[in-house]
């Protein structure tokens, strides 16, 4: 985790680039360190809305670390659906799918 105090100091210095924010968050992802990851990804989203890759990894945190299927779903395919660089990993495809298969199922047993 060495990277963190570098990684926090480029998003200090270029405030306004989204990819600093994305980088240090894919970072507390690859340490499992998910809570962290969604703090960076919701700042990075109140203020770039639109952010593709913020949004995708957004909906993987949501998924796995919150249990929230049906929030994880839509910010997964909204990511998706902007075509940005980073978006069209087929693992986001996998958990957009496992998250709307869990919903149905979740619809079924009511």
């Amino acid at each position: 985790m060495r990277a963190v105090p570098v990684q926090q100091e480029l998003v200090r210095r270029f405030d306004a680039e989204p990819k600093f924010r994305n980088q240090l968050a894919v970072t507390y992802l690859m340490a499992n360190r998910m809570a962290e990851a969604k703090v960076v990804l919701h700042e990075t989203l109140m203020r770039w809305i639109d952010d593709g890759f913020a949004l995708v990894h957004y909906g993987f945190v949501l998924k796995n670390h919150d249990k929230d299927m049906e929030q994880a779903a839509q910010f997964l395919q909204e990511g998706i659906d902007t075509g940005h660089p980073g978006t069209q990993d087929g693992r986001f495809f996998f958990h957009l799918g496992d998250a709307l298969q869990r919903l149905e199922i979740l619809v079924q047993h009511r």
